[in-house]
């Protein structure tokens, strides 16, 4: 698996974090899960389009220590966000627990 790197870009730092926050803000919002989730494939989807690079996304929740992946662009996604849970490290881990950005580069 790619060492995970921070995005080094101020813009696309930004624009990450605003969609991290609009996320965040929808996620305290809504109460139902499915009705998260619709929305959150939906967010995926746009970081896609939007962001230069970007192949895949996925949004990792921590509920009382426990990772889940509450939204994914492939099912290849699920399967390394899966990866990422039983080894209890990786990109979408940290973070879920640091706020941070976390870009992962190929090659």
């Amino acid at each position: 698996m790619p060492k995970p790197t921070r995005a080094c870009d101020p813009d696309v730092v930004q624009r990450l974090d605003e969609v991290r926050i609009a996320l965040a803000d929808l996620g305290t919002a809504l109460g139902r899960e499915d009705d998260l989730g619709r929305i959150l494939r939906g967010g995926v989807d746009q970081v896609i389009r939007a962001i230069p690079g970007a192949d895949m996304a996925s949004v990792t929740v921590l509920r009382n220590g426990t990772a889940k992946t509450a939204a994914a662009t492939s099912a290849r996604v699920w399967g390394i966000d899966a990866d990422q849970y039983a080894a209890g490290d990786g990109p979408c881990l940290e973070a879920a627990r640091t706020g941070g950005i976390v870009r992962v580069g190929g090659g």
